[in-house]
């Protein structure tokens, strides 16, 4: 059961939502380009066919997030394309691509093998990649789930590069030039930098796009441009954008002015004061 449902049930107890824009987060599968299999782009898309979103929604985030095919978070509003995914979910298409692409079904029904690496820094990751793999068993494609702790995984995804793809969360922080462009940009293929371009992800055109609006001066120009970005990314693939969480603060009824600034309870809570009735 959900924990929040049954806090929820308690008098003393306050849900509070803002307070969390540089929090803003954005989950994904990302993909090896270097990869095999995934290096062609009929197999991502037959993998981005193959997830249904709402269901991940309600069994890895009870509810609490809002399903996304774009990079840039939705509470990022001025920034954000609501454009449904260009790879509805559609797990007849998803098939035919994967025939397509020269990857028949085997006697088991098994087209390839793959080993699914997971962020262990959340149960929601955890929970998006068993369903990752129950989705991809329809479609032909064993997956095999890899745990380990964080520092392990970190170097295996940014240092070792040994991995196939990955479910993994990344925070847009309070701008996109800030928390997304490091993920997409090729100048920030990094081995050993954390949480930078995983996928080894090249297109001039995103570069050209992402450098322009980091000194855009125009705001409605900035917009276009990212939004533009949006749409290359989402035909591209390097990843397949999933769910923008949603963050809750849980507080005591008795305190208050505890998430007054855009940084919430990470900021220096110094207006917070308690009720002693």
């Amino acid at each position: 059961l959900n924990d929040v449902a049954r806090l929820k049930s308690l008098p003393q107890l306050g849900f509070e939502t803002k307070g969390n824009s540089y929090s803003y987060n954005v989950s994904s599968l990302q993909f090896n380009l270097d990869d095999t299999h995934f290096k062609d782009l009929r197999v991502r898309q037959a993998v981005a066919h193959a997830i249904n979103r709402n269901v991940i929604l309600q069994v890895a985030y009870f509810g609490l997030g809002q399903v996304t095919a774009s990079p840039i978070a939705p509470g990022i509003k001025a920034y954000n394309d609501p454009t449904p995914s260009p790879y509805a979910f559609d797990i007849k298409q998803a098939n035919q691509l994967l025939d397509q692409a020269g990857l028949p079904k085997g006697s088991d029904g098994t087209r390839f093998e793959v080993t699914l690496d997971y962020n262990p820094i959340s149960e929601d990751l955890r929970k998006t990649a068993e369903y990752t793999r129950s989705a991809l068993a329809k479609i032909g494609i064993k997956v095999t789930l890899r745990a380990q702790d964080l520092s392990s995984f970190v170097r295996r995804i940014y240092t070792d590069r040994d991995f196939s793809f990955t479910i993994n969360g990344h925070s847009n922080l309070y701008d996109p030039t800030v928390g997304v462009q490091r993920i997409y940009w090729s100048k920030n293929f990094r081995k050993g930098v954390p949480f930078s371009n995983a996928s080894d992800y090249h297109n001039p055109e995103v570069d050209r796009l992402l450098e322009a609006a980091q000194t855009e001066n125009d705001p409605q120009k900035r917009v276009e441009e990212f939004k533009a970005f949006q749409k290359i990314v989402e035909q591209d693939l390097p990843d397949v954008n999933l769910i923008s969480p949603q963050f809750i603060t849980i507080y005591n009824r008795k305190v208050h002015d505890h998430s007054v600034t855009a940084d919430g309870i990470e900021g220096n809570l110094s207006q917070v004061w308690l009720d002693q009735k």
